[in-house]
């Protein structure tokens, strides 16, 4: 999950071993090493005043069965922000 990526990579791992990369930690959206730090949520803000109070409940409804799969998969392979400073070098 994008707004989750640290916690993300770290599950990756966590899931299928390996380990973490320095690299890793930089979202495709462009993260600077210092946002990379602030492992459980994005700093990365959108601009969605184009969309003129419009959503996608389609994609709310998608968004919210991703985000319970990856909280029970944390949770499966014990992932938290505690356990993934290793990754945080």
């Amino acid at each position: 999950m994008e707004e989750q990526w640290g916690l993300s990579i770290c599950l990756l791992h966590a899931m299928f071993g390996g380990e973490c990369q320095d690299y890793e930690m930089l979202s495709l959206q462009g993260w600077t090493q210092a946002e990379a730090g602030n492992i459980t949520t994005s700093t990365v803000a959108y601009d969605v005043s184009e969309l003129n109070g419009y959503t996608d409940p389609y994609d709310t409804e998608l968004f919210e069965d991703a985000t319970q799969i990856f909280q029970r998969s944390l949770a499966r392979y014990g992932v938290e922000a505690s356990t993934c400073r290793a990754c945080m070098r």
